[in-house]
C-alpha cells in the first residue's frame, strides 16, 4: 500500500485542507482523509511518501487534445 501524506486533494470536499492523506493499493484509491485515519489501515509494508503540500486531483484525466487540430 502507498500512503501519500501532506497533500492537497481537490474534488472530494469543499475544503481542500480537510483531507491530507490518500492510500493507494493495487492501483486503486482505498482511503482518503486525515493522515491519522489513513494510517490506521496501513501495515508495516506500507510505503509512506510525503508530498510536501503538493496538489493532486485523483480521478482527473487529461486527454491533452489540441482543439485547433480537430477542425
Amino acid at each position: 500500500m502507498l500512503i501519500l501524506k501532506n497533500v492537497r486533494l481537490y474534488g472530494f470536499s469543499k475544503d481542500p485542507n480537510s483531507n491530507d492523506a490518500l492510500a493507494i493499493q493495487n492501483g486503486l484509491i482505498t482511503a482518503i482523509g486525515r493522515l491519522e485515519d489513513v494510517l490506521s489501515i496501513s501495515d508495516r509494508k506500507s510505503e509512506i511518501m510525503d508530498l510536501h503540500g503538493k496538489t493532486i486531483m485523483p480521478g482527473f484525466t487529461d486527454s491533452h487534445l489540441h482543439l485547433q487540430l480537430l477542425a
